[in-house]
């Protein structure tokens, strides 16, 4: 196994940010890798993984009079990283993860000016409301 990941298209977040842009804001998107363009007037920071993101959207969020998070960032990340490839030995191999809950619920408490924050969730499942 060389990767574990949740990848997404991406399209939400940059279709949100266009119809921002065209409606007279100043954007900020903060993209993972993806195959899509974003327009000029879109300020584009491109990032590789959830913690690069996290980082990026508070830096971005300490100017910003509203925030959209709508990307799909992972809620586990591993416990261990490899920075090379493990050698394969012929017995069962574990692999852990632990719960990474900063994205969207802290990136929204830096800062102590009122600002418009909106978080959007996709889900693969049926949620059921308890009546």
């Amino acid at each position: 196994m060389r990767f574990i990941g949740n990848y997404s298209s991406g399209k939400m977040g940059f279709a949100l940010a266009e119809e921002c842009a065209k409606r007279g804001a100043k954007v900020t998107l903060v993209a993972g890798p993806v195959a899509l363009s974003a327009s000029k007037r879109i300020e584009r920071i491109d990032v590789e993984s959830g913690e690069e993101m996290y980082h990026a959207a508070n830096k971005a969020f300490k100017t910003a009079d509203v925030a959209i998070l709508c990307a799909a960032v992972a809620d586990y990340k591993p416990q261990n990283e490899a920075k090379e490839k493990i050698k394969t030995q012929r017995r069962q191999y574990a692999v852990g993860f632990d719960f990474d809950s900063r994205h969207r619920s802290r990136v929204g408490q830096t800062k102590d000016q009122p600002t418009a924050f909106g978080g959007l969730c996709a889900r693969n499942t049926e949620r059921r409301v308890p009546r």
